[in-house]
């Protein structure tokens, strides 16, 4: 394996992104010394910040993580992500993936941090052998909220989830952080047997689509649900929460029935509707859990805290 075209590509592909970074970070000093004669400071290279390329073999195929930007920082135009697209869309590299995992940094523009995989989506090239996709959402104190856009969107994948999905015919799991637009359900994936899905904008009806479309997921056993977080950045808002029906709907469907775990967060439901989901599906392991985002003290309400009863001490 050491000698493998794939760890070639792959290597030097991770030296490519690390000598762009390098460039950006310089080109990023030279645009902020307002013409000074003296010695530019170059920013280093950080952990969190860097764009960073790690891979392991798993068994005979490969499990790639990407850390950074889907875009390039700054005022520079290096095609950092760009290039990661291309080199995934080499036939040979991705027919050796196992698993594809996407982290970055906590940067954005107006609270959001957006993935876009249109270019990838439209090379069209399969990726047979990939078992696991992670695209997870921003943890609860990140100031930019993540998602997957479609090229020229805004916040809308507008099916690009599905189309990219449909690329990976044999995930078993798959981590996405926010629902999907609902052309994702008319795409079968047989053998996925893990879901999470973090929290958005939108529900999108994704229960109600899912209690619907059991024949396309037949091996799914896990199911990890976010719901809106808008009820929790401003509570007298109008959120699209999940209504209780379609929970209902789910837990009594065909693909509710062979659910064993399942995690449903940020629900807006009462005690008294998760114990009747519980009923329908008494054998199954039910967690309820509130994953609300972090909020500044100084952004209280002066005449009181919204959420105060979320606090364990009052």
């Amino acid at each position: 394996m050491a000698t493998s075209p794939v760890l070639r590509r792959l290597l030097a592909l991770q030296q490519r992104l690390a000598d762009l970074d390098a460039e950006q970070r310089q080109a990023d000093a030279d645009d902020s010394d307002g013409g000074s004669d003296e010695a530019v400071q170059v920013a280093p290279a950080t952990l969190e910040a860097s764009h960073q390329l790690m891979f392991a073999p798993i068994g005979e195929r490969w499990h790639v993580h990407y850390h950074g930007l889907a875009a390039s920082t700054g005022d520079t135009e290096q095609p950092i992500f760009a290039e990661l697209l291309d080199a995934l869309a080499e036939p040979a590299v991705a027919q050796a993936l196992h698993a594809l995992t996407f982290t970055g940094p906590d940067e954005g523009a107006n609270g959001t941090r957006e993935w876009v995989f249109t270019p990838l989506i439209e090379r069209g090239v399969p990726f047979p052998h990939l078992r696991h996709l992670a695209i997870p959402q921003a943890d609860n104190t990140a100031h930019n909220a993540v998602c997957i856009v479609r090229e020229g969107e805004i916040l809308d994948d507008a099916g690009d989830v599905g189309r990219l999905v449909a690329l990976m015919p044999a995930l078993e799991s798959l981590e996405l952080p926010q629902t999907p637009d609902p052309a994702f359900f008319g795409v079968p994936l047989p053998a996925l047997r893990r879901l999470k899905i973090g929290a958005g904008h939108n529900p999108n009806g994704f229960i109600g689509h899912l209690a619907r479309h059991a024949a396309h997921y037949p091996a799914l056993r896990q199911l990890d649900f976010s719901d809106v977080l808008g009820p929790f950045m401003q509570p007298e808002g109008d959120w699209p929460a999940t209504p209780f029906d379609d929970y209902e709907a789910l837990f009594q469907s065909a693909v509710g029935g062979q659910l064993w775990a399942m995690v449903l967060r940020n629900a807006q439901l009462t005690e008294a509707q998760y114990r009747q989901l519980h009923q329908l599906r008494p054998k199954a392991s039910l967690q309820v859990a509130h994953n609300f985002p972090g909020c500044y003290v100084g952004h209280w309400n002066p005449e009181g805290f919204a959420w105060k009863h979320l606090l364990v001490n009052g």
